[in-house]
C-alpha cells in the first residue's frame, strides 16, 4: 500500500499553496517503521497518562525496518508544482462551553509500503499542552491511497482567553504485516538510538484561537437617533456580537411581544467569533416595545429596542385673567434630542408663523416621551406645536389645537339716573330677599344708582373663564410632506467648457410627516435665469409615502447649449413651504471663449499673411482709387521719378504679344474708348526708345479717357496741349486738345499707341516672375 501526499494531485485537498511573500511551513522532524510490541496501543503506546502529565508516546520497537530518518511525505512528482503545506485550522464555538471544531491536512504522508492491508492511523493532539482524545483514521484493505482521509475533532472550550491547539505526533498502524510508522518532530534516526519511536517530539504545527466567558451583544448605533434605546420607521440599527461561532453567518432579526420576527437580516462573524452586523426598521410595524435578536446556528441574543411612532402632543389647559399655562406632553419623539415647543397662528409650524409667547425647550426620556409646561399670552395664539431638528434630515413636527383664552368682560358703563317710578318694584328672584323701597316724592330726585361690585375670585384658586360659544374657524389642511437634502449632484464636463449643454442630477429627500399615506405626491421644477417663471410639474416617480417613510428623488436637469451665467433651480412637492427650494448653477464656457480668441487671432494671421501674399495686386488698385479723388487730392509724383502708371487695353496687349511670338498681324483696330473700368498697369520702368522691329507691330488699343486722366495726373491737373502722343512708328500720335486726348478724323486709320511697348514687355516679364514665385510658395 502506498500514502504519498506531498505535491500529490489527490492529496487533501492538494495542501495549501504559500502566500506571497510567506515561506510555507515545513513540519520538523520525520517518520520511522518498525515492528512494534503486540502488545501496545498506539492511543496509548506507553499506557495510561499520568494525572497532570502529557501522554508519553514513547513506543520501543521489537525490530527496527528504517535505517534512517525518512520524510513525513515524498517529493511531489512534478517538481516545477509550488510547495505544498500542512495546515491545521480551527473553527465552531468561542465561547466558554461552546464545541470547538479542528480539522488536519497534513499534505499527503509517508510511504506505508506496496502491500495493501489495513491501516489505522491514530493522531495526537494537544490544547494549552493538555492531551485531548486523539483522532482514529482506519483505511481498508486493498486500497491505494494518495491522501489521507478527513481529519477532523472537537473539545469543550474550557476557559475565557488565548488557546492553541496543536499536532503532537502521528501513528500509521499495520497489525497484519506487523509493521508500525511513527512519525514526530525528532530530527534523529538511529537503530536502537534516538528516533521518532524511541524519543518523540511534539510538532511545530499548531493553531490559535481565543475564547470568552459568554456570547454577547449590544446595540452599536442608530443611524437617526442619539441614543441606542429607540428607533423609528427608517433608522438603521447596528449590532457588535462577540463570542458565536468562527466565519460563520448569523442573522439580526425584529420579534414583537409574540416572538413573531421580521425577516431578518445576515451578516458574517470574524474568526474570533465577533461581528457586526446592521438592519433597516421597515416602515409597517407598530410602535411599541420590541426584541431585536442575534443568533447563529447554535444560540441567539436578544436585545430590548423601543420602535417609535408618530410624534402628538396632548395639552392640558389651566386659563387664568391674561393668560394659559398648559401643560404639554409628548409622545413618539426622538430621544435625547431637544424638542421646541412654541405657540403658532395656524397650521403650518414654521418660524414665520409663530406667535411672541416665550418658547420652551425639553429632552424627550429614552421612551420619546416628554412633558414640558408652555405660557400663552399672544390672543392670536390657535396652535401649540412641537419641533424637533434631525441631522440630514427632515425635522419632526407636531401640533395640538389650543382651547383659546377666556372672555374678557365689558369695561362697565357710566352711572345713570333713574327716573321717579310711582309703581312698586318688581319682586326679586326667590333666591334673594325681597326688599321694598319706597319711592321718593316727585320733586326730589332720586340719588344715583350704584355700579354692580366686582367680586374677587377665591384666593389661591384658579377660575376658568369661557368665551361665549363661537363658530370654529374652518381646519385648514396641512401639509404632511417635508424635503431635505436637496443638492445638485455632477460636476462640469469636458464638453461643457465648449459649449455642451450642461448636466446635473437634482436630489432630495422627501418624508411624510403626516399619519396617513400620500400618493405619488406631484414634483414641480423649473430651471431659469429669473424668478418670474412658475414651476411646471415633472415626473418624478415617488410613489406611495407611508407615514414616516423618506424617499430618495433624483431629477437629470440639463441647461441649454452654451448657457452662460447663473440659474435657478427652484420647485418643490407640493405647496407647501416645508417642501419648496431654491438652488443656484452657475455655468460658464471658458473654452468657448477661448476658441473664439484663438479663431480671430488666426483669421487676422490669415488675413495679414494673405494681403502680404498679394502686396503688387492690391497696390495696382491705388491708382484708380486715386484717379476717383478731386484732381487736388491726388498726389504728384517726384520729379525724377519713373513715368508712372499707364492705361492699356489688355485684350489689344495680348493680340500684340501672339503676333510678336510669330503669329498673323490682327487687323489693325480703330483708337476707341473702353466702356468698362480702365484696367491699371504699373509701370515701374521709364519708358525706353521704341525698338525697331516695332515699326510694324503697333497694333495697341489704349483707353483715351485714362490716358486724359493720366496726363492730368501726371501734370497736376494742368493740360498740356503741346504734349504729344509718342507713336511706336515715330509717327506724330493725335493730338491731345485740352485735358483730353483725342484724334484726329483723319488718323482714325493709324496704327497710333500711346503704351510704351519695352515698359509692357518688362511689366508682363515680371508678372510671370510672380506666378512662378507664388506657385513655389
Amino acid at each position: 500500500m502506498t500514502l504519498i501526499g506531498a505535491g500529490s494531485s489527490g492529496a487533501l485537498g492538494a495542501g495549501i499553496a504559500p502566500t506571497d511573500g510567506l515561506d510555507p511551513l515545513v513540519l520538523a522532524g520525520g517518520c520511522w517503521t518498525y515492528t512494534p510490541d503486540p502488545l501496545t496501543d498506539p492511543a496509548q503506546p506507553a499506557g495510561p497518562a499520568v494525572d497532570g502529565e502529557p501522554l508519553d508516546l514513547t513506543d520501543e520497537p521489537l525490530f527496527d525496518i528504517s535505517t534512517a530518518l525518512e520524510p513525513w511525505s515524498s517529493l511531489p512528482p512534478d517538481p516545477a508544482a509550488p510547495p505544498v503545506a500542512p495546515l491545521l485550522t480551527t473553527a465552531g464555538d468561542t465561547a466558554v462551553g461552546g464545541t470547538r471544531t479542528f480539522a488536519l491536512d497534513l499534505a499527503g504522508g509517508p510511504a506505508l509500503g506496496e502491500v495493501p492491508t489495513v491501516v489505522r492511523a491514530v493522531f495526537h493532539f494537544s490544547v494549552d499542552g493538555q492531551d485531548i482524545a486523539p483522532v482514529e483514521v482506519s483505511f481498508g484493505p486493498g486500497e491505494e491511497l494518495e491522501e489521507l482521509p478527513p481529519v477532523e475533532g472537537s473539545f469543550v472550550i474550557e476557559e475565557p482567553g488565548a488557546h492553541q491547539i496543536a499536532l503532537r505526533g502521528v501513528f500509521f498502524d499495520m497489525p497484519l504485516l506487523a509493521r508500525r510508522v511513527a512519525c514526530n518532530a525528532q530530527t534523529e534516526g538511529i537503530p536502537g538510538g534516538a528516533n521518532p519511536a524511541t524519543a518523540p517530539l511534539d510538532t511545530n504545527l499548531a493553531s490559535d484561537f481565543a475564547a470568552v466567558a459568554e456570547p454577547a451583544a449590544i446595540i452599536a448605533g442608530i443611524e437617526g437617533q442619539r441614543g441606542l434605546g429607540a428607533a423609528r420607521a427608517g433608522d438603521t440599527v447596528r449590532v457588535a456580537v462577540i463570542g458565536l461561532a468562527s466565519s460563520t453567518e448569523a442573522q439580526v432579526a425584529l420579534c414583537d411581544a409574540a416572538a413573531l420576527c421580521l425577516p431578518p437580516a445576515t451578516f458574517l462573524t470574524e474568526p474570533d467569533g465577533s461581528g457586526l452586523g446592521e438592519i433597516r426598521v421597515p416602515s409597517e410595524v407598530e410602535a411599541g416595545e420590541w426584541t431585536l435578536r442575534v443568533s447563529d446556528a447554535a444560540r441567539w441574543l436578544d436585545l430590548p429596542l423601543t420602535l417609535l411612532g408618530t410624534p402628538a402632543l396632548t395639552l392640558t389647559e389651566e386659563a387664568a385673567e391674561d393668560e394659559v399655562e398648559i401643560i404639554v406632553e409628548g409622545v413618539g419623539w426622538n430621544p435625547g434630542v431637544p424638542v421646541e415647543v412654541r405657540g403658532y397662528r395656524g397650521p403650518r409650524l414654521v418660524a414665520g408663523n409663530a406667535t411672541s409667547d416665550r418658547r420652551a425647550r425639553v429632552r424627550p426620556d429614552a421612551t420619546g416621551a416628554f412633558s414640558a409646561t408652555f405660557t400663552a399670552t399672544d390672543r392670536s395664539t390657535k396652535r401649540v406645536g412641537a419641533v424637533q431638528a434631525r441631522a440630514d434630515r427632515a425635522p419632526l413636527r407636531a401640533a395640538a389645537v389650543f382651547g383659546g383664552f377666556a372672555a374678557v368682560p365689558p369695561p362697565p358703563g357710566p352711572p345713570q339716573n333713574d327716573p321717579p317710578q310711582n309703581d312698586p318694584p318688581a319682586s326679586p328672584p326667590a333666591t334673594t330677599p325681597s326688599v321694598v323701597t319706597p319711592a321718593p316724592p316727585a320733586s326730589i330726585a332720586a340719588p344715583p344708582a350704584e355700579p354692580p361690585l366686582s367680586i374677587p375670585p377665591p384666593s389661591g384658586k384658579g377660575v376658568k373663564k369661557f368665551d361665549p360659544p363661537a363658530e370654529p374657524d374652518p381646519e385648514p389642511v396641512e401639509t404632511t410632506l417635508a424635503i431635505g437634502q436637496v443638492t445638485l449632484e455632477g460636476s462640469a464636463s469636458f464638453g461643457e467648457l465648449f459649449g455642451a449643454a450642461p448636466e446635473r442630477t437634482l436630489s432630495f429627500t422627501v418624508q411624510n410627516l403626516g399619519e396617513v399615506a400620500v400618493e405619488d405626491p406631484e414634483v414641480r421644477l423649473v430651471v431659469s435665469k429669473t424668478d418670474d417663471v412658475e414651476p411646471a410639474p415633472v415626473k418624478a416617480g415617488i410613489g406611495t409615502l407611508e407615514p414616516g417613510d423618506t424617499a430618495r428623488v433624483e431629477i437629470p436637469i440639463a441647461l441649454p447649449t452654451a448657457a452662460f451665467g447663473t440659474y435657478h433651480v427652484r420647485g418643490g412637492v407640493g405647496d407647501a413651504e416645508l417642501t419648496a427650494f431654491d438652488l443656484e448653477w452657475s455655468s460658464y464656457p471658458w473654452g468657448l471663449f477661448v476658441l473664439n480668441a484663438l479663431g480671430l487671432v488666426l483669421l487676422g494671421w490669415g488675413l495679414r499673411r494673405r494681403l502680404a501674399a498679394r502686396g503688387i495686386a492690391l497696390s495696382a488698385l491705388l491708382p484708380l482709387a486715386a484717379l476717383s479723388l478731386p484732381v487736388g487730392a491726388r498726389r504728384t509724383p517726384p520729379a525724377d521719378g519713373p513715368l508712372g502708371d499707364a492705361v492699356v487695353d489688355l485684350v489689344a496687349l495680348e493680340k500684340w504679344w501672339d503676333l510678336r511670338d510669330g503669329g498673323q498681324r490682327p487687323p489693325a483696330p480703330r483708337p476707341r474708348l473702353l466702356g468698362g473700368t480702365p484696367t491699371p498697369l504699373m509701370a515701374t520702368v521709364p519708358a525706353a526708345a521704341p525698338r525697331a522691329d516695332a515699326v510694324e507691330l503697333n497694333d495697341s488699343v489704349v483707353d483715351l479717357a485714362a490716358a486724359a486722366a493720366w496726363w492730368e495726373h501726371r501734370s497736376n491737373g494742368e493740360p498740356q496741349p503741346r504734349r504729344r502722343l509718342l507713336a511706336v512708328a515715330g509717327e506724330p500720335a493725335p493730338r491731345a486738345v485740352g485735358s483730353v486726348a483725342v484724334l484726329d478724323p483723319e488718323a482714325e486709320a493709324a496704327d497710333a499707341a500711346i503704351v510704351d511697348l519695352a515698359a509692357a514687355d518688362a511689366w508682363w516679364s515680371r508678372q510671370e516672375q510672380r506666378r512662378k514665385g507664388y506657385g513655389r510658395g
